[in-house]
């Protein structure tokens, strides 16, 4: 009876650890657990720093081409999206560079061999852009990362959807609406009144009464 008594008491011991055992294994994968997906959640609110820069179409050359010397450093997150880059990135350059920046223009963000960066480059099927995927793919540090704003004009000649001719014709167009510079000359007349001489950037003159004393 004392031999099945001490039996019982050293399986309720063994049980009791193996209880122990399993419970305090959970407990350390539960934590495991919950501290990688608190990384994974840190890694994608990470602010990184990359470079926005300006591309054009050269008429010359027929082909998109960066604007040398024209980039901003941009501070984002790196799990950002096409659209925020591209949103922060012309606000970026409105704030520092407004004269490098067509005030009513459509914006694309491109990618570096000019293509635009709704997807991520890859032979494994289409994936949604974003700064931390890229660069993966792109083997690259943020800080060596430059995506460039484009005008969709310039953007769609260079794809064949719109002709440089057509383009031309636009910016005429915008061109002829734009204000002239008049030259005014003051001339008193023998007859007490004040007439300017104005000069439309032409040789036609005419006078119009401004003031009578």
């Amino acid at each position: 009876s004392g031999d099945q008594t001490q039996e019982k008491s050293l399986l309720a011991k063994v049980q009791s650890f193996e209880t122990f055992k399993r419970e305090k294994t959970s407990t350390a994968f539960r934590k495991i657990s919950s501290k990688s997906k608190k990384k994974k959640y840190d890694d994608e609110k990470e602010q990184v720093s990359i470079n926005v820069g300006i591309m054009y179409f050269d008429q010359k050359k027929c082909e998109l081409r960066p604007k040398w010397g024209k980039r901003l450093p941009l501070k984002i997150e790196s799990n950002a999206s096409y659209h925020s880059v591209l949103e922060h990135g012309l606000n970026k350059w409105k704030a520092f560079r407004k004269s490098d920046i067509q005030e009513d223009g459509v914006y694309l963000l491109l990618l570096e061999d000019g293509s635009q960066a709704t997807f991520i480059p890859s032979h494994e099927g289409k994936e949604f852009f974003t700064d931390c995927r890229y660069r993966e793919e792109l083997g690259k540090s943020y800080q060596r990362i430059c995506l460039y704003l484009c005008t969709e004009e310039d953007y769609n000649v260079s794809v064949g959807l719109c002709d440089i001719a057509e383009k031309n014709s636009e910016s005429e167009s915008e061109d002829q609406q734009m204000p002239q510079v008049v030259e005014t000359t003051n001339i008193i007349k023998s007859d007490g009144v004040l007439f300017a001489s104005q000069s439309l950037l032409g040789p036609t003159h005419v006078t119009v009464p401004v003031q009578r004393f």
